[in-house]
């Protein structure tokens, strides 16, 4: 049997509702599917309506065994990600939403600026919809007390990279991902979406291998951390909580 997977928004979106159907098409059918199709998924960023993004997202899915069930949930992404079986995600993930080459390669074409700093995700903007932003002021106090003074950040708000670089000046970011001023209204949506779609999760996979990672609550913040295999030196600040944690 093949499942066909027809929601999901942004980026990260996308890749946890694929996980997520696929592991409750596990639980319904006692089997993994013999295909996934992704074709009806990113909408966002197609310039047609049936245009298939999924293969520049996804490469050839590999069927998981038995025994790499785990029961994953989308919204886990609201969760403290210490709490998650990160490593066995990690492996189911690598099978059920194998990252495609391009974006590999992408990948470590952009790790070659994040040698020797550490990692600031910062996801705003219209993300306070779902979950309560977190304060520049906690995200600094995660920056303070990890002792690193290189950055390498990622992040859709104009204003926080700024803050960020005032802080600290030895700060860069990936270039290819665009940025907007603070609106509560608005996503990040560049006019190339095909190659901002790329460009974001091959940039994503790169932060997520720095020694040090600061990230907020959220699908981008979880994938940050499936991608890196565990939670091991992750600063996580959550909206609805006073303060952050640091996992070790």
């Amino acid at each position: 049997m093949d499942l066909i997977i027809n929601s999901g928004s942004g980026a990260t979106s996308c890749i946890s509702v694929r996980l997520h159907d696929a592991c409750r098409f596990f639980e319904k059918n006692k089997q993994w599917p013999y295909l996934i199709d992704s074709k009806l998924q990113f909408d966002f960023f197609k310039l047609i309506p049936k245009q298939d993004l999924s293969e520049l997202v996804f490469g050839q899915y590999v069927e998981p065994l038995e025994s790499d069930y785990v029961n994953f949930n989308h919204g886990w992404q609201f969760g403290w990600y210490n709490e998650l079986p990160i490593e066995k995600l990690n492996v189911l993930a690598s099978k059920v939403c194998k990252i495609s080459d391009r974006i590999n390669q992408r990948a470590m074409e952009f790790s070659e600026i994040m040698q020797g700093r550490s990692g600031v995700l910062y996801r705003g903007n219209d993300k306070v919809t779902e979950v309560p932003l977190v304060s520049y002021d906690t995200m600094l106090q995660m920056g303070l007390q990890s002792g690193s003074d290189k950055w390498v950040i990622q992040t859709d708000e104009v204003e926080f990279f700024e803050f960020w670089k005032s802080k600290f000046p030895d700060s860069v970011r990936i270039e290819e991902i665009p940025m907007i001023n603070k609106d509560s209204t608005k996503y990040v949506m560049p006019t190339n979406r095909s190659a901002f779609l790329v460009n974001f999760i091959a940039a994503l996979i790169a932060i997520s291998k720095t020694d040090k990672l600061l990230i907020t609550t959220g699908n981008t913040g979880l994938w940050a951390c499936i991608f890196r295999g565990n939670t091991n030196n992750v600063y996580q600040s959550w909206g609805g909580y006073d303060g952050f944690k640091v996992f070790s």
